[in-house]
């Protein structure tokens, strides 16, 4: 059985190019509403939470992780 990394489903697995598209186009909207933010690359830190310092605002990453669960939702996926 192969091992499925957590980047790898996130940000690569096309099986889920159709839900992955709509998250990313959804944060990168969330991201637009700050100037500051407008430059911040997708990644599996910004996903997550772990590196986005301050190019991203609280508000915005409780944003982003909302929809986030939304992708892992619509892939019917488990955590």
């Amino acid at each position: 059985m192969d091992y499925e990394s957590v980047e790898h489903f996130l940000c690569e697995c096309k099986l889920y190019n159709e839900y992955r598209k709509v998250m990313y186009e959804d944060i990168n909207e969330v991201l637009q509403l700050r100037k500051e933010s407008s430059h911040a690359k997708i990644s599996v830190g910004l996903l997550l939470g772990q590196d986005w310092g301050n190019l991203v605002t609280k508000s915005q990453d409780r944003e982003i992780k909302k929809l986030v669960f939304r992708f892992i939702a619509a892939s019917k996926r488990k955590l």
